[in-house]
């Protein structure tokens, strides 16, 4: 009966747009004109031939600092990191003194070539070695 009844009147409804569709459509639309696209960055960064657009700032990570991270070297396949070892000075160093211990030898030690190393010696070359193990 309602159908009838609105067919009969011909009465023509304007369309109804709520408020908040109406407000967010306007600011979908101010959005869009903001955001910087990466035509816009090659422009303000020197051009096409001076400009290079950075491929890591999209990448989806855990932490945002590690997207600019500088990635390890490769060697036939293995990670050439896997391989790096920091603290080998400070354990040569602690081997040396565990060897000085074992074999009872606490004043001298003699070294390949024949020369012998005094333990005046020992803390000198210690002192050289020392900024490397920082």
């Amino acid at each position: 009966m309602l159908k009838s009844q609105s067919l009969e009147t011909k009465k023509e409804w304007p369309p109804c747009i709520p408020q908040a569709v109406f407000e967010a459509r306007v600011k979908q639309s101010t959005e869009k004109e903001k955001r910087k696209l990466e035509k816009d960055l090659e422009e303000e960064n020197g051009g096409a031939s001076v400009y290079s657009a950075s491929l890591k700032k999209h990448y989806i990570l855990a932490n945002n600092e590690w997207k600019e991270d500088v990635m390890p070297e490769v060697l036939d396949g293995h990670d050439v990191y896997d391989y790096v070892n920091a603290d080998i000075l400070r354990r040569s160093v602690e081997l040396e003194r565990e060897e000085e211990l074992r074999s009872g030898e606490e004043a001298d030690f003699e070294m390949a070539d024949g020369l012998e190393l005094t333990l005046e010696g020992m803390h000198v070359a210690e002192t050289l070695i020392e900024p490397f193990l920082t």
